[in-house]
């Protein structure tokens, strides 16, 4: 053999051995990767496709976007693999499986190809024209497929991320929630985060949006996993599966005659309405308790139509004034969230000018019989700029009374006697109701004692002869001083007179005034936060009632402040549970439910957040200091395993000793045989800073999918909102409002066969305030996988505390489709409660 090749040899020999060794140093450094077998991830399809009804799925317009594609290849993995072909192939599956299932489908492409012009070339331009044709297409939902890779190339690491669009905590949140399950279930990759996402084709999305990151390409399992159809048709039934649960629970929306923009005739009724749909005919109905109507940013008071199924907010004449921006949201009662509703609402007037009405009786009989109810109000200035307002009318000077709430707007009863004898619609100046002007003038003083006088224009409304004036009385026992919130109370049930005048739509409750045109036959149904309802009428006239009583449910907690603290937001997940739900949202879906509940009460509610954002703890002091809280609940997730509830207070705080105690004793119904509440001293920054008394509650974290789905059901979290609201009474009204907890399941059931079918009742309120969900809410919606999962869920639900209570009568509002029930409930002491129906539509 040649010397040459002699040395060849050795060299590779001795190469040979150098590499040997080096594998070997390395081997005894880094344990050995595990086989690919054992590596998780698109392994197989725990959920079969077939076990599930797809006719939620009949009819919906779905637009699927494979991302990248054409110029953009996306990630690429090790081997060349590239992001794009990949989102192309799941998307494929996917249409297929959709159109299986009666949708209707749109792939954003359906090739290898890019949105690029000759004239941009970039991705923003790319981007931009998915979301238009997304936009085009009006659909239901829009989903966008990619796989993901890791900046620093990290070749083990792999996680499933889902994504919705930041600062959207409805109805893309609930579509992402679907989503991140089904496909934590099926690729059994972790980790898995459910995240809020700031990508272009989400924050410009006009529909529920999520943005799917399944798997990581960097990752040389996955990517060779990804090179195989069987992966793309796993992972394309996993979405699908996501996208049936997500319409199984409802795709609910508001509908109503507005706009962009809202336009009022301040001469008619200034009220606006809403009506929920459920978006199908077997889809679940509105969650009262979860209506929320901001204006401005603000949460305004709202009223909720006799059958359940709509929403009115009575405006103020201070409300037309300004410009206002109007938000309204709500979920159903499975959980799923209306699209947000916006509007805006112009100023109606402007200038400082006066304007008064008049309501006259129709029908004068005795002289000074019939009450006249005059309201004028000012668009210029707030009423506590006026000084000893007086009215100079028909010849006399009448006192004006000047509500206490912010409203540019005074009233006065005036009796017959008091009127010019004129009758209504005489004078040449009437108007085309029917209604006459007559003059008038304001007097007042400014705060340096300064008269004025101001002409004013009264415009005379005729009373229908069917209705009268009413006035709103408060209990007694009330501190001198005490004014009826009359600008809170909701009509439930004020029915509209068929006159032509006064003009049609007039509203008949005058919000700024405790008085209100009541109907001379008919029933008259009032409520208010914090305040029994008013029910009177010809067949039902309770005693309490026959003067329009107004009677606080708890007197204690009339005024209290509360803050109620939801931790995490932001990055702060506060635990996840294993199919992703974050303990974050649980802690402020509880916060608002309880939030609810309380402000029915008649309690001060604020939230620290509202939404993700997350805030340091001294923030959160400031604003109880600022709100000067008279209690502070912070409501978070316990970290033990073996601890369903725990409750920590500071150590030399007695009331929040005695609060731990009163919540672990309304914890009990939804204890097991055996458990009970942690109790522990603690001296956790806000237990130690807030000046208030402090809690901070520990609720359960979902520890595995049973206890994750019961955990997410509207039935549980009110039945917790209801022990954390009984605990709250405990402190503010005493230990007995423990013992008088009423539960409207029991209620129900004493009620008798007059009583809508107990398997029917959708929801229910106690004293017009108090809402209430069945159990039936706790099993999952058509189209969920059936089985041992859904038979657990059903064994593990309990029905939790019932409501706080000190009186000894009430009402109980039933409701069940579009039949409901009112019901008066007698309670004694030796004998079941004496039930009496009030009145029903069946």
């Amino acid at each position: 053999m040649p010397s040459s090749r002699i040395l060849r040899c050795r060299r590779a020999a001795a190469t040979t051995s150098l590499l040997l060794l080096l594998i070997g140093i390395v081997s005894c450094g880094t344990p050995p990767r595990p086989p690919e077998t054992e590596i998780p991830g698109y392994l197989h399809l725990q959920e079969a496709v077939g076990n599930y009804d797809f006719s939620p799925l009949r009819g919906r317009r779905i637009v699927v976007d494979p991302g990248h594609g054409g110029h953009f290849r996306g990630a690429v993995g090790l081997n060349g693999l590239t992001e794009a072909e990949v989102n192309l192939g799941v998307a494929l599956y996917l249409r297929g499986l959709l159109e299986w299932a009666g949708a209707t489908v749109h792939l954003t492409r359906t090739a290898d190809y890019d949105f690029l012009s000759a004239a941009d070339s970039t991705l923003a331009h790319d981007l931009a024209a998915r979301v238009a044709l997304a936009d085009s297409l009006q659909p239901d939902v829009f989903l966008s497929i990619h796989h993901n890779s890791n900046a620093s190339l990290d070749r083990d690491l792999n996680e499933t991320q889902t994504y919705y669009p930041v600062g959207s905590d409805g109805a893309s949140l609930d579509l992402a929630r679907a989503i991140h399950k089904h496909l934590v279930r099926n690729l059994e990759i972790e980790p898995a985060k459910l995240m809020a996402g700031n990508f272009h084709v989400l924050r410009n999305a006009t529909v529920p949006a999520v943005l799917g990151e399944p798997a990581m390409l960097s990752n040389p399992v996955m990517e060779n996993r990804l090179t195989l159809a069987r992966s793309h048709e796993l992972e394309a039934s996993a979405y699908f599966l996501g996208l049936l649960e997500y319409f199984a629970g409802g795709t609910p929306c508001w509908t109503c005659d507005y706009g962009d923009t809202i336009t009022v005739d301040i001469n008619a009724s200034r009220a606006l309405h809403w009506h929920f749909e459920p978006g199908g005919p077997d889809a679940p109905l509105l969650d009262p308790t979860t209506v929320r109507l901001q204006v401005d940013g603000e949460a305004r008071s709202w009223s909720l139509a006799p059958d359940g199924r709509g929403v009115t907010w009575h405006l103020a004449a201070s409300d037309l004034d300004r410009d206002h921006r109007i938000e309204l949201s709500a979920r159903n009662l499975r959980g799923h969230s209306t699209p947000v509703w916006r509007s805006w609402l112009p100023a109606q007037q402007r200038g400082g000018k006066f304007r008064a009405e008049l309501w006259r009786p129709a029908v004068a009989t005795e002289e000074g019989a019939n009450p006249n109810l005059l309201t004028w109000r000012h668009t210029g200035q707030a009423l506590a700029d006026f000084l000893q307002p007086r009215l100079v009318f028909a010849g006399a000077e009448h006192e004006l009374v000047l509500p206490v709430f912010p409203d540019r707007r005074g009233w006065l009863l005036l009796p017959d006697s008091a009127l010019p004898g004129r009758r209504s619609g005489s004078s040449s100046g009437s108007t085309s109701s029917g209604a006459e002007t007559l003059p008038a003038a304001l007097h007042w003083r400014d705060s340096d004692g300064t008269p004025h006088e101001q002409p004013l224009t009264v415009l005379q409304l005729q009373t229908p002869p069917s209705y009268r004036w009413r006035r709103l009385e408060l209990a007694p026992g009330f501190a001198p001083g005490t004014v009826v919130p009359g600008e809170r109370w909701q009509p439930r049930r004020l029915p509209q007179p068929a006159a032509a005048t006064p003009p049609a739509g007039t509203q008949f409750l005058d919000t700024t005034a405790p008085v209100v045109l009541a109907p001379q036959a008919g029933v008259l149904w009032l409520e208010a936060p914090g305040a029994f309802p008013i029910v009177a009428g010809a067949d039902v006239e309770p005693a309490e009632a026959a003067g329009l009583v107004w009677r606080p449910l708890l007197p204690d907690m009339l005024g209290k402040v509360i803050i109620i603290d939801p931790t995490g937001g932001g990055s702060d997940t506060d635990g996840t549970g294993p199919l992703g739900t974050r303990g974050a949202d649980l802690n402020l879906d509880i916060a608002r439910r309880t939030a609810d509940l309380l402000r029915g009460a008649g309690a001060t509610v604020v939230l620290t957040r509202e939404d993700e954002t997350w805030w340091p703890p001294e923030q959160k002091v400031l604003r109880a200091n600022r709100c000067r809280a008279d209690l502070f609940l912070t409501i978070g997730r316990s970290a033990a395993p073996d601890i369903r509830y725990a409750a920590a207070h500071h150590h030399g705080s007695r009331n929040g000793q005695a609060w731990a105690r009163y919540f672990a004793t309304a914890c009990r119904p939804l204890l097991a045989a055996g458990e009970s509440t942690q109790i522990t001293a603690s001296y956790a920054y806000l237990l130690r800073h807030t000046a208030c008394p402090a809690l901070q509650v520990g609720l359960e974290l979902p520890r595995d999918v049973d206890s994750e789905a019961r955990l997410n059901t509207p039935a549980h979290q009110q039945a917790e909102a209801r022990a954390l609201v009984l605990g709250i009474a405990g402190v503010l009204c005493g230990p007995q409002v423990m013992d008088r907890a009423l539960d409207p399941a029991q209620l129900i059931a004493a009620a008798g066969p007059r009583m809508l079918a107990a398997e029917r009742i959708e929801w229910a309120r106690l004293d017009g305030n108090l809402f209430w969900l069945p159990p039936r809410w706790s099993k999952p919606p058509t189209g969920s996988q059936t089985g041992a999962s859904a038979v657990s869920l059903a064994q593990r639900w309990r029905p939790g505390p019932g409501l706080p209570s000190l009186a000894d009568v009430h009402t109980l509002e039933v409701h069940a489709g579009s039949a409901w029930q009112l019901w008066q409930v007698r309670l004694d002491a030796d004998a079941a409660p004496a039930m009496d129906l009030l009145l029903e539509n069946r």
